[in-house]
């Protein structure tokens, strides 16, 4: 799980940078708006993982926490919606990171 984790921030750092090519350039991407995610709010417990370990998640119309209590190492993945942007924040007891996002216009 602490490889999962420390690969999601890795992947979550790199798609930050903005880069340039002329294959991309190239290319018209497609973006498709969900305009109602209300079915997602509300408590959620993972169903189909290993016996005995439970996997909680919570969500909101502004924000949503992801909580695993079985690992120590960043254990929790917090994210919310701040006016026009995005925080998120990796945390454990110890240490939080923050992670700041913005929209890019379409």
């Amino acid at each position: 799980m602490k490889k999962i984790i420390l690969l999601l921030i890795i992947i979550v750092l790199f798609s930050c940078e903005k880069k340039s090519t002329s294959a991309t350039k190239n290319k018209e991407v497609k973006i498709e708006k969900i305009h109602n995610m209300d079915w997602l709010l509300g408590k959620w417990i993972r169903t189909n993982d290993k016996k005995r370990k439970q996997i909680y998640e919570s969500w909101t119309k502004n924000s949503f926490t992801c909580k695993n209590k079985e690992i120590d190492f960043l254990n929790i993945i917090h994210y919310e919606k701040d006016g026009k942007n995005l925080k998120a924040y990796v945390s454990n007891n110890e240490m939080k990171i923050p992670f700041e996002f913005k929209r890019l216009n379409k």
